[in-house]
């Protein structure tokens, strides 16, 4: 490694800079963080309270150097304390960059960090890197803007390959990195198509000897919990096959390992998910606190205009040219049209109404359904399940802590029906519906499927509460609604799961729409070739389930005319 040169300029900022880069930071023209920030408006990469990364560039006698600049800060009082006595992130960044350079790995090339003290206590730290071009993050040419997938299996294929390389390479030479996603991950394409993968944002990083197993799985199970959103079982195989190669532990316990890596991969992500879903119900860069008089509430900091305050001034504003969808003792469902910022929206509103006597008296410590239905939403849209776009929720506390009113507000989903709709109009079209309600069943199987290996169970999975949305000729797209009933957990139980099959099987209970053979399919399409063995044991257990069920309302199975439920 190059030597290294300490630096102390005329901003009160200590540098380290590596000794080719030593010219550029002569006391006379050190450079001042702070202003080459002001000065790259438009270049900022990423900004928070605690961390700021902007592109900017150096002069030097040898012309301009582009680098990528962090300024690390300290708004919380823990991680100001932490960073005096153990040290800046930005010092510990500089040597764990410093070291994957030595040991051979592609990252990005460090020039200097520098620390900025005030009577010896640390007041910012900064870290200076070499700036890579034609370069774009992993999570770019995996997907597009609207999270679904870009790039094409082949690419798919070789950028796997890369990555396992760069991983068993990165474990071998000791280099343990807490923080692995797609978004740390940068891909450098060259003119000739060739590609590269750099590791970025080694903070919270470490340099050992070596990597004890438990580490190296951890690691890996860190990295699937990303992959098994993005990637199929045979991709992710492929990852596992190419990193462990001729590995003899991959090669005696292949299965068992798989199983260990599944195992942390849904614990990780359920604590990683546990952790997210508590924004929504703060003061953050994605939410704001609503707050006018009794009401309380929270909104997507990119989604509440200032046109949609009316409802904190007066939500029962709604009904001054909303049209009434349907209405009962405990809720009411408004639509209501807005222009907001020149464009037109069409909003849902759900109005809980205030509960009153014994059933009040529940809701003091407990949040309303309002509120259960904002955060249910975000709970889904982290785990990329569709549902209804949530805006904001408010709800009314009276005195006592009683609540009162609530609303939840949400976007019209444009061109959806509910499930029985869809199912009534394939059933009665039989010549050119049969294959499209095949495809139909299996996206619905596949969709449910996909919801309980989440770890989502929904307590009122009943077919109007699933919403569908026709794609191109024969594909459909499925949407999660009323969403205060969404539970989640680490791993669906198996009561839920039978709950939501008898829920689904009993509000269809006509036959002429979906018959047993259907409902058949339905359930092998969801138990997939692996688990094809259970079939007939679930069958049973739906089917006695929903006979109790039917038995219990006074109603039973029966053979319309295919017009749709009753």
């Amino acid at each position: 490694m190059d030597k290294v040169t300490t630096v102390h300029d005329a901003h009160g900022i200590r540098w380290q800079v590596r000794s080719v880069y030593a010219p550029i930071f002569l006391a006379a023209r050190t450079p001042d963080p702070r202003k080459l920030l002001r000065n790259s408006a438009g270049q900022i990469i990423k900004s928070s309270p605690a961390r700021i990364i902007f592109a900017t560039s150096l002069t030097s006698a040898e012309g301009a150097l582009p680098v990528v600049t962090k300024i690390y800060r300290h708004p919380k009082l823990g991680d100001w304390i932490k960073a005096n006595i153990v040290g800046s992130k930005a010092r510990h960044e500089w040597g764990i960059t410093n070291a994957a350079v030595e040991r051979g790995l592609s990252t990005v090339s460090p020039v200097a960090f520098g620390e900025r003290r005030s009577f010896g206590i640390l007041r910012e730290s900064y870290l200076i890197t070499r700036q890579l071009f034609n370069c774009t993050t992993l999570e770019e040419v995996l997907f597009s803007d609207d999270g679904t997938l870009r790039a094409d299996a082949r690419t798919r294929r070789e950028i796997i390959s890369l990555l396992a390389t760069l991983l068993r390479r990165m474990h071998d030479s000791g280099i343990y990195h807490r923080d692995l996603h797609p978004g740390n991950f940068l891909v450098e394409t060259s003119p000739a198509g060739e590609r590269c993968l750099y590791l970025l944002d080694l903070h919270r990083a470490s340099a050992r000897r070596s990597l004890r197993r438990a580490q190296r799985l951890r690691s890996l199970a860190q990295f699937n919990m990303f992959a098994s959103i993005s990637l199929s079982r045979s991709e992710r195989l492929l990852f596992f096959t190419r990193y462990f190669g001729e590995d003899r532990l991959w090669q005696d316990e292949k299965k068992a390992l798989l199983e260990r890596l599944e195992s942390r991969t849904r614990a990780m992500r359920w604590r990683l998910w546990k952790g997210r879903v508590q924004r929504c119900l703060g003061n953050n860069r994605y939410f704001l606190r609503l707050r006018c008089g009794r009401f309380r509430g929270f909104a997507g900091r990119s989604e509440w205009r200032g046109e949609m305050a009316e409802f904190l001034l007066s939500p029962d504003s709604v009904r001054d040219g909303g049209r009434l969808i349907k209405e009962s003792r405990s809720k009411a469902l408004w639509e209501k049209e807005m222009v907001i910022r020149g464009e037109r929206h069409i909003l849902f509103v759900k109005h809980y109404k205030q509960r009153k006597g014994w059933w009040g008296l529940t809701y003091l410590w407990r949040p309303s359904k309002a509120l259960r239905s904002w955060k249910g939403a975000y709970a889904l849209s982290i785990r990329r399940i569709n549902s209804i776009p949530a805006i904001a929720a408010l709800e009314e506390r009276l005195p006592g802590r009683r609540l009162g009113d609530a609303y939840f507000i949400s976007y019209k989903i444009s061109g959806v029906e509910n499930l029985v709709t869809i199912v009534g109009e394939l059933s009665r079209d039989p010549r050119s519906g049969e294959g499209r309600k095949d495809r139909m069943i299996r996206g619905l199987a596949l969709f449910l499927r996909n919801i309980h290996l989440l770890g989502v169970c929904h307590g009122d999975m009943k077919a109007t509460n699933i919403l569908v949305r026709r794609e191109g000729r024969d594909g459909f797209a499925f949407y999660l609604s009323d969403l205060d009933f969404v539970r989640t957990s680490l791993r669906a139980p198996r009561r839920y799961i039978l709950r939501n099959m008898t829920q689904i099987n009993t509000s269809l209970r006509d036959l002429s729409l979906l018959n047993l053979r259907d409902r058949r399919r339905f359930l092998r399409e969801y138990l997939g070739p692996e688990r094809r063995k259970e079939l007939r044991a679930l069958w049973r257990s739906v089917a006695r389930r929903s006979r109790r069920k039917l038995r219990k309302s006074n109603r039973e199975f029966f053979h319309g005319a295919g017009g749709g439920a009753q």
